[in-house]
């Protein structure tokens, strides 16, 4: 009897199972997947204005950064105010300037090119050079440095009449020569300081109006704009038939200009104009807090070398009469390694500078449906990450490869500047350590 009793039992499991396995379960995994659509739909309707919201002030903060970038590597024209009146280089729109009481204007102005305006249109750099205190130490140090070269051209010339009769001496003729390579050197070195400043600049400018011009617009979006576009791929509520940018519903958006807005445009810095154009709660918030975090990383980094060369530019060009003093003493070897770490110095920021621009050149594509890298969604998505994080790495490993081509150390040394900004976490997680008692 117990025997037929744990058949019995143990046939009914075997129906339940089946009735459950065959029945339940699917209408079981039906109604989890609705209700899990359902909240997620409800948590995402709810939280999708907070993200967007967030999501703004970061890239607002992004731009920021961005705006500070450019003025330290030299894209952007700084106002100073000399006490002397000038003529506008250049067009600028939305500028508030200060008034005749050093109180800066609280509405923006227009300044036309060719007007003439109480303060000069300058680069950061150019303003170091020139100040006033700068160009009369370097007087000064030149004034003692010639001194010193005559006492050294006088000591080479006995020292050359000394080992005249000595094998490998140097000719009396030799040290003349370097006599006057020094004299000429001292008059050249001013002009070559400020001629390969004025040559970097340019480049750098050129460089900028050259990548500028490969975008559809006026003038390049800014980083923020063009993170907030890539992240928005899929998003827009009007389907458009090739996702791009400029596309019928991201133009509006890519053309905005916050000095200048015209009419048609619209910002991403409204809530209100994204929410009309795209569905927040479709944008991939993902990939665009992995960007913002990375390039805010990468430029801040940038803004530690920037300033580093900027001052260490200034300390070479005012000790340049001290290593030109050297050249009848060994021939040039000093001034030749000043001459490198100096222009290694003036070009420490060219490969950040190039890297980043090309790298937003090729992000909209990157995160766009153009291209696929694997059949699998989520590989696919992986895979664009990956990309995207390594071109922002290569972004920020690029600021020294150009330096060590030409100067090593000043290519070490920026490196290490660069890296103040990582080691600061480092700094603060240690100090967190010792005072929690080393848990």
């Amino acid at each position: 009897m117990p025997i037929i009793a744990l058949d019995f039992l143990d046939s009914l499991s075997k129906i339940f199972q089946g009735i459950f396995d065959k029945v339940l379960r699917p209408v079981m995994e039906i109604i989890f997947q609705m209700l899990f659509k359902l909240i997620w739909n409800l948590v995402i309707g709810v939280l999708s204005p907070l993200l967007m919201n967030a999501y703004i002030i970061m890239l607002k903060m992004l731009d920021f950064f961005q705006d500070m970038f450019d003025i330290f590597s030299g894209l952007r024209f700084v106002h100073y105010y000399d006490g002397n009146t000038h003529t506008a280089d250049v067009n600028e729109i939305g500028v508030r300037i200060f008034d005749a009481n050093g109180v800066i204007s609280a509405n923006p102005t227009t300044v036309s090119k060719g007007s003439i305006i109480d303060y000069q249109q300058t680069y950061l750099r150019d303003i170091f050079f020139n100040y006033g205190p700068v160009q009369k130490a370097f007087t000064a140090i030149t004034a003692i440095a010639i001194i010193l070269a005559i006492a050294a051209s006088i000591y080479a010339v006995f020292k050359s009449v000394h080992d005249m009769t000595m094998d490998g001496s140097n000719p009396l003729g030799q040290v003349g020569g370097r006599i006057i390579k020094t004299a000429v050197t001292f008059a050249l070195v001013p002009i070559m300081c400020f001629s390969i400043l004025q040559i970097s600049t340019v480049v750098m400018i050129q460089t900028e109006d050259i990548i500028t011009t490969s975008y559809d617009g006026e003038k390049a979006p800014s980083i923020g704009t063009i993170i907030f576009l890539c992240t928005s791929m899929g998003a827009e509520k009007t389907k458009v038939t090739t996702q791009s940018l400029t596309d019928a519903v991201r133009n509006p958006f890519y053309t905005y200009n916050v000095q200048n807005p015209k009419s048609g445009t619209k910002n991403w810095r409204n809530y209100d104009d994204v929410q009309d154009s795209f569905s927040i709660a479709k944008f991939n918030y993902v990939v665009g807090a992995i960007l913002v975090i990375l390039t805010a990383y990468v430029l801040i980094s940038a803004l530690f070398i920037f300033v580093k060369t900027m001052f260490q530019m200034v300390l070479l060009y005012l000790v340049s009469p001290f290593f030109v003093m050297t050249i009848p003493i060994d021939d040039g070897a000093h001034f030749k390694k000043w001459r490198d770490a100096f222009i290694g110095q003036m070009i420490a920021g060219f490969g950040t500078v190039f890297t980043m621009k090309l790298f937003f050149l090729f992000a909209p594509i990157l995160v766009s449906n153009k291209i696929q890298l694997a059949s699998n969604v989520d590989m696919d998505y992986i895979l664009k990450s990956l990309l995207i994080i390594g071109g922002l790495f290569a972004a920020k490993e690029s600021q020294h490869l150009i330096v060590s081509i030409i100067n090593p150390d000043a290519a070490s040394g920026n490196q290490k500047a660069g890296g103040v900004f990582g080691s600061a976490f480092t700094s603060v997680k240690g100090l967190m350590r010792s005072v929690s008692g080393g848990v």
